[in-house]
């Protein structure tokens, strides 16, 4: 995705590279998010669709983009420094912000805190699954956490409101629109799947309905 440059008069200049930074890794999220919605959360004859058409290739896409969202996320979260290196995330921008900004720096804090509490479940899988292969949990001694879509909608949603803050706080009529257009994304996907499981259901269907326009069962996923 392109990469945007946000100025807010408000941070000092030392602080506005890395703000950019951290808004363009919640934009990216937040299109991982909507690509993965509009593919496996839309609704059922949708995911009946793909089930039908290429399973395991999709399970491949639904599985890599879901690890990527929760690895990014985690990074995110990670705190300011690791092994006296500095981290590009919410807490090492906090940090810096305080010497200039306390109230709102602050606030930040709080609201890594609540993001840090929703993230829990995902942090999990982070450590043991994706990120590490424990020891216990691959031979299932430990189970990890069940996931949920609406957990994870609620962490971005959150991680959206972070980067809102510097953006609003003097400037509270501020407003973000965060729906990305799908020019030539997920729905040109569906759409050409409907129109191969409608020639593969034209080709299997009685010679007399050769003649029909090829419609598939699944035109309206």
């Amino acid at each position: 995705m392109a990469q945007w440059r946000i100025d807010n008069p408000d941070l000092p200049e030392e602080l506005q590279e890395e703000f950019s930074f951290l808004f363009n890794e919640v934009l990216t999220l937040t299109y991982q998010w909507q690509t993965f919605s509009s593919l496996f959360n839309h609704s059922k004859k949708r995911v009946d669709l793909i089930n039908a058409t290429a399973p395991a290739f999709f399970w491949l896409i639904q599985d890599n983009m879901l690890d990527q969202m929760i690895l990014l996320l985690a990074r995110l979260l990670d705190p300011k420094e690791t092994c006296k290196k500095r981290n590009a995330t919410f807490d090492h921008f906090a940090t810096t912000l305080k010497k200039h900004n306390h109230q709102l720096a602050d606030e930040l804090r709080k609201h890594r805190e609540s993001l840090k509490a929703e993230f829990g479940p995902f942090k999990t899988w982070r450590d043991r699954a994706i990120g590490h292969n424990d020891y216990r949990t691959a031979h299932k001694v430990e189970l990890l956490p069940k996931l949920q879509w609406n957990q994870l909608s609620q962490c971005i949603e959150l991680a959206q409101q972070w980067v809102e803050k510097p953006q609003k706080f003097h400037s509270p009529e501020c407003s973000f629109i965060w729906s990305i257009p799908d020019v030539g994304g997920t729905e040109a996907i569906i759409s050409a799947l409907k129109k191969y499981r409608a020639l593969m259901e034209w080709e299997r269907s009685d010679w007399r309905n050769k003649n029909k326009v090829p419609r598939s069962s699944f035109d309206d996923a």
